[in-house]
């Protein structure tokens, strides 16, 4: 990482210094050039006047100079020709004479724009320009001003020797602190992968002390509260697993000690038609145990339900018709009534939503010895959901243990015996099943006044109900045919 950085500082400050010394000449020439052109002007506005004053300086012959503007410094350079021949020269330039060719004069008499030229003055590099003069005696008058470059050329040399002394003195600097630098900005890190090495070896994260805060709110902080964050995850991941095998095994023990005793009961040849009872009634809450746990695992795998048409209406309508014979079979006075039912079409998996309601009103009819249940549904148009309402009178569910009542094989206080049956997981598995179908899940309960399950489920756009009636291949059909053929099929088969 050093090595690369530094490769990134040296191309960084080699482009910032190629900017630096172009940038530099650039701005300097292009003072020269407008020296030059301010310097042409002056001395042409110099020559008209003194050609307006004495004609005779047309000739030259009478030994007056031309004056010659007090600004020519002494890298700058000015002669006055006439048809190309000098008349006049700044005092600076001594017995040179500046390198005008002969293309310029004739380009000159051709009235043509001569652009800023760069030449040599013995060896000294220069920049001329030929300024033409207008007159009325018909001579071509014209000034020629030069300066020289030298200086530039020196003051980049410098410049480049300055960048040059810098840059090395930087890279060496920056070389020598950034592995120090380095080592304490990563020092965090190997704290960390000191303290994950050590949780893969022990495999005990709670025994494990966490890190220490992180001084400064930077990426390194935020690793370390994030560590921090996925410990206490993993902690609790580990202990739920620990309870679940716990509820699992105390699960199993009942039925499995039960079918012991009456094996043990049959061997004697005393097994009674109560005892056959007893085994079938225990093997089927191991079957149903069983079938829960593989229900979840499948959840924890991430098994995608069926995404197809489902009439909402139509299938309240189904577990109503089974809870009747759910509470038929319980033999306590209850009463199964549909409250408030609209008509909803969802997008979802029938099986599971049927599922849903089946656990919720099981629930229900466990939980309440006597008294009435209500199987409600609303559509909520302009909140684009349907609302799904299970009240029963039952013995009502505390404030603690609402906070609860969805975790696997947890059961409410004063409803722990085993008389009520179930393994537990039936409110875990419709929490699973409502999240699936983007859904929420709550509870509205009292001690001793009942409680009421809403579940709360998305509305589908025409897209969604077009894609999944393709999906299926086929298209739903019409609710009263549906709900007659639901009714027809639960009276055949109950």
């Amino acid at each position: 990482m050093i090595l690369w950085y530094a490769a990134l500082l040296l191309l960084s400050m080699v482009i910032f210094a190629a900017v630096v010394l172009v940038g530099t000449r650039t701005l300097l020439e292009r003072e020269v050039d407008q020296s030059l052109v301010t310097g042409a002007q002056q001395a042409a506005m110099a020559l008209q006047r003194a050609l307006t004053a004495d004609q005779a300086v047309l000739t030259g012959e009478n030994g007056e100079p031309v004056p010659i503007p007090a600004r020519a410094l002494a890298n700058t350079f000015i002669e006055v020709r006439l048809n190309g021949r000098v008349i006049n020269r700044s005092a600076n330039l001594g017995r040179l004479t500046l390198p005008v060719t002969a293309d310029m004069l004739t380009t000159l008499q051709n009235d043509l724009e001569i652009p800023i030229q760069r030449t040599k003055l013995q060896q000294e590099p220069i920049k001329m320009l030929v300024y033409p003069v207008a007159s009325t005696d018909g001579g071509r008058y014209s000034v020629v001003v030069a300066r020289s470059v030298a200086d530039i050329d020196v003051a980049q040399q410098w410049l480049l020797y300055f960048i040059v002394i810098g840059g090395a003195g930087t890279m060496l600097l920056a070389l020598f602190t950034a592995p120090w630098l380095a080592n304490r900005a990563i020092e965090p890190v190997a704290h960390i992968t000191e303290n994950a090495l050590a949780i893969a070896r022990s495999k005990e994260i709670g025994q494990l002390r966490r890190l220490p805060p992180h001084p400064n709110t930077d990426e390194i902080g935020r690793l370390v509260d994030a560590f921090n964050e996925m410990l206490d995850s993993l902690d609790e991941v580990l202990r739920n697993q620990q309870r679940f095998v716990a509820d699992v095994s105390h699960e199993l023990r009942t039925p499995l000690t039960t079918l012991r005793g009456n094996i043990d009961l049959a061997k004697r040849g005393i097994l009674g038609d109560e005892a056959i009872e007893l085994l079938e009634s225990e093997v089927d809450r191991l079957y149903r145990l069983v079938n829960d746990l593989l229900l979840l695992a499948r959840a924890d795998g991430g098994e995608p339900l069926a995404r197809n048409v489902v009439e909402l209406d139509t299938l309240v309508l189904e577990v109503y018709r089974q809870g009747q014979l759910l509470i038929s079979a319980s033999g306590r006075p209850l009463r199964l009534r549909l409250g408030h039912e609209d008509q909803v079409t969802i997008v979802g998996d029938a099986d599971r939503l049927r599922q849903l309601l089946l656990n919720l009103v099981d629930n229900a009819i466990k939980y309440t010895a006597e008294g009435e249940i209500t199987l409600s549904l609303w559509k909520e148009s302009a909140k684009e959901e349907a609302r799904i309402a299970v009240q029963d009178t039952g013995i009502g569910i505390s404030d603690e243990a609402q906070a609860n009542i969805f975790r696997r094989f947890y059961r409410v206080d004063s409803a722990r015996t085993r008389d009520v049956g179930g393994t537990g997981l039936g409110l875990s598995i419709v929490e699973w099943i409502v999240k699936m179908h983007h859904g929420a899940i709550r509870v509205e309960s009292r001690e001793g006044h009942g409680s009421t399950f809403w579940v709360t489920l998305p509305l589908p756009s025409p897209e969604e109900i077009a894609v999944a009636s393709e999906r299926t291949g086929r298209t739903t059909l019409p609710r009263q045919i549906a709900r007659r053929q639901s009714e027809e099929r639960l009276l055949s088969h109950p």
